[in-house]
């Protein structure tokens, strides 16, 4: 990645500057020895990347897995929180978003700490999914591909119209670009 473009909000004031000098490469890169991080056996490979934001040393399995892109899941929710709270689709982080069951039916799989009513900070530190796909309309589609190419966050695509194209479908983004972005936004 050449450049990125980071999105910070402080006090609701949207500042956007080209990232610092490096601030999503790597000075060093050393790479885990094999059995540091293994594979959950017969389910998926393991793919391990972190910086090291004063030194700029980088750590990672191999080389070609942190350079392959996937679904960013739950990882997602830190750029769809400033994505929210910049686009005024939540006016505050502490706004309450009333939970409607027969909207949102529960999954036999949610916790209870999602069977409630959320803010962006509880949805947040309880990864609950419902409150972030609430949000995809006010912010809308075009407003998610922009925000995203102003992170220069992954591929970028949200089409499809899904309100959770960030939990499957075309959107995908690299271990080394979340490194990158997480590095530009720190």
């Amino acid at each position: 990645m050449n450049r990125v473009v980071c999105g910070l909000l402080l006090d609701f004031v949207l500042l956007l500057a080209p990232a610092a000098s490096g601030a999503g490469r790597c000075e060093s890169t050393v790479p885990l020895p094999a059995g540091v991080i293994e594979a959950e056996p017969g389910i998926h490979a393991v793919v391990f990347a972190a910086k090291d934001l004063r030194s700029g040393t980088c750590w990672q399995t191999g080389t070609t897995g942190v350079l392959e892109r996937h679904p960013p899941w739950s990882t997602f929710k830190l750029p769809h929180f400033v994505i929210a709270l910049a686009a005024g689709a939540a006016s505050s982080a502490t706004e309450v978003m009333h939970w409607d069951k027969a909207r949102r039916p529960a999954d036999s799989h949610w916790p209870e700490a999602w069977r409630q009513d959320q803010s962006l900070n509880t949805a947040f530190t309880r990864s609950a999914a419902w409150p972030f796909q609430e949000l995809v309309p006010k912010v809308g589609h075009a407003g998610y591909a922009l925000w995203l190419d102003r992170f220069g966050y992954g591929n970028r695509d949200t089409a499809g119209g899904r309100d959770d194209f960030w939990l499957g479908g075309p959107f995908r983004i690299s271990a080394a670009e979340q490194v990158a972005f997480l590095s530009c936004l720190a």
